[in-house]
């Protein structure tokens, strides 16, 4: 980062969005941006019992400060289930604690357990099938690669295309 001291995730995202908001009124692209309010460990703990994985200390920690987030949709619509669904413009969403397990059955579709082998895609754009995986495979200091999960590609490529070293980075 060239100088600057390396921050989380959790810490400058809220920076980056009142930058994007500015940059949204100016050419009147009318995005908006949602921080869910903050996960409870029950809520963690329940959702890595689903999944049948921990997830990694940095999006844990993410978590426990927002609950997921909704960023650069245009317009949001109650579902008859009574869930909020983002959409139009540019969204990327990060999956909150009731989000994460089915996100992962619907985009794991009919892949083997060899093939997916504890993947966990945390995000996706557009919701066209793009996404960001953490990949417990790759583990330092028991934080988990981050992975371009590309939908026109296999789960063997993701873990060829790591992005980060941890969610916090």
């Amino acid at each position: 980062m060239c100088g600057r001291e390396k921050r989380a995730v959790f810490e400058w995202l809220p920076e980056q969005i009142e930058q994007a908001k500015i940059i949204s009124k100016e050419f009147e692209q009318g995005w908006k941006f949602r921080l869910n309010p903050p996960a409870t460990k029950a809520d963690i703990d329940s959702c890595e019992a689903a999944l049948g994985i921990p997830l990694p200390p940095s999006y844990r920690e993410f978590l426990l400060q927002w609950n997921g987030a909704h960023l650069f949709y245009t317009h949001k619509s109650l579902l008859p289930d009574g869930n909020v669904w983002y959409h139009e413009g540019r969204m990327f969403s990060i999956q909150s604690t009731h989000e994460l397990f089915d996100f992962n059955q619907e985009e794991r579709g009919d892949l083997s357990d060899e093939e997916w082998d504890s993947l966990i895609l945390f995000c996706n754009y557009n919701g066209g099938g793009d996404s960001c995986g953490l990949n417990p495979a790759q583990t330092t200091n028991s934080e988990y690669a981050v992975l371009d999960c590309d939908h026109d590609s296999h789960p063997v490529e993701w873990r060829q295309a790591k992005i980060a070293s941890s969610f916090a980075e």
